[in-house]
């Protein structure tokens, strides 16, 4: 018989705690492997931190509240502060940039616009129109064509611009901002695993439904 995978069913199970939130444990061998190793500051996270993370919260609806719980032990309060200060950090600049990619979506997205536009209105110039085309020995049915046909590509490129890849980036803000958010827990190995021993997962329907409306 075949088996059948129910992605919601294990997702909810996985992440979410209630109706409200949604945790995402990550579990540290040694709490400096929270941090990129390069950095000096030790204020940036880790590649494999933020990475595994994005994963996590790209399942995760934007309605939630993340916790995100790490499991390390010997993490003191100082300890603490500066895990918190890097995911900050990181997700803080993270937004930054992308509130700079929507800028740069928006000019190029109005000065692609404005290129088809023009375009399109140099067909009804008829005698300039024409004095191109027999310039170039093409007939003026033939260049208007072509001179269509650009415009609308340019036009079209815009829209694409403005309809998709700018959503995208917007997506992936809120996503960032979710994260920005997020709230931090500290167990020790022995607390998460003892308490981790018999869970009870929620099985709402409003909670499963919340996934398949992102």
């Amino acid at each position: 018989m075949n088996k059948k995978f129910d992605a919601i069913d294990y997702l909810v199970k996985k992440y979410v705690d209630d109706g409200e939130h949604a945790t995402i444990p990550i579990i540290l061998k040694d709490k400096k492997d929270f941090y990129n190793p390069y950095d000096p500051t030790g204020t940036t996270l880790s590649k494999d931190v933020y990475e595994y993370l994005d994963k996590c919260s790209d399942n995760i609806p934007l309605q939630y509240k993340i916790r995100i719980n790490v499991v390390c032990d010997n993490v003191t309060n100082d300890d603490k502060e500066r895990m918190e200060k890097a995911l900050n950090n990181h997700y803080g600049v993270s937004v930054f940039n992308n509130n700079l990619d929507i800028k740069e979506s928006n000019r190029k997205t109005l000065i692609i616009a404005l290129l088809g536009l023009i375009v399109i209105l140099f067909l009804s110039w008829g005698d300039t129109i024409n004095a191109v085309g027999d310039f170039f020995n093409i007939t003026r049915d033939v260049f208007r064509e072509i001179v269509t046909i650009t415009g609308w590509v340019f036009i079209w490129a815009a829209l694409e611009n403005l309809v998709f890849k700018k959503r995208k980036i917007i997506e992936k803000k809120n996503d960032n901002i979710q994260m920005f958010n997020a709230q931090m827990l500290f167990e020790t190995k022995e607390e998460y695993y003892n308490k981790n021993k018999d869970l009870s997962y929620m099985k709402d329907e409003e909670i499963r439904e919340s996934f398949t409306r992102q």
